[in-house]
């Protein structure tokens, strides 16, 4: 079975001032054919939000067996309690109820993606926060109403939007040299792109934001 990924909830972000906005990741949902995966079930309104977009998949809150989280800012992880038997794979490593299994740290600080799970690669991608990571799936996904096949980058927050902010506006990044050779790794390393609080995007043209 090829991996499917899905946009479940696509996220939004509005900064109202320099200390407030309103904020949803988009969350995502991979289906790589022996686990059912989601990422970065962030902040909602309601928790029925990611409840009732579930059930459209048939699916409940049992039913998923890993969370994956693209980095450690509230937005993104605040709802992981939702998945009783999920496994949380994050930076640091696997985390199944009160055991860890941290990654071997040689070969998660070569700057090579390396296998997590069943299609899934992981690679460092910071800049915007220490902690981020951005999933690979080689798979199929939906774009522009079609269904398409190829890389898709979760990026959480090495890209907010398709175009949005700039490098040189980017508010809440810890490195902005780091940032910029992150985004160069996701877009040379994929396809398709699901930021972190906006739509999938494909890379036509993109050497944008860099």
């Amino acid at each position: 079975m090829v991996a499917k990924v899905k946009v479940l909830i696509k996220g939004y972000i509005e900064l109202l001032s320099e200390f407030q906005g309103r904020v949803r990741p988009t969350i995502v949902l991979i289906d790589n054919g022996v686990n059912k995966i989601i990422v970065d079930p962030g902040t909602v309104k309601s928790q029925n939000i990611i409840h009732n977009a579930l059930k459209k998949e048939n699916l409940t809150v049992n039913d998923i067996t890993h969370v994956l989280i693209t980095h450690s800012h509230l937005d993104h992880y605040r709802n992981l309690g939702m998945f009783p038997n999920a496994i949380a794979i994050d930076f640091w490593g696997y985390w199944i109820k009160d055991t860890t299994k941290l990654f071997n740290r040689s070969e998660h600080d070569s700057n090579s993606k390396f296998k997590i799970l069943k299609d899934i690669q992981v690679l460092k991608t910071p800049g915007h926060d220490y902690s981020c990571v951005t999933f690979f799936v080689n798979g199929e996904t939906i774009f522009e109403g079609k269904v398409v096949r190829g890389v898709i980058a979760i990026c959480g927050d090495v890209f907010w939007k398709e175009d949005f902010p700039l490098l040189e506006d980017e508010p809440f990044a810890t490195d902005k040299s780091l940032l910029k050779k992150s985004r160069e790794l996701v877009l040379n390393n994929s396809d398709y792109i699901i930021p972190g609080h906006d739509d999938i995007f494909n890379l036509k043209a993109k050497t944008l934001l860099i």
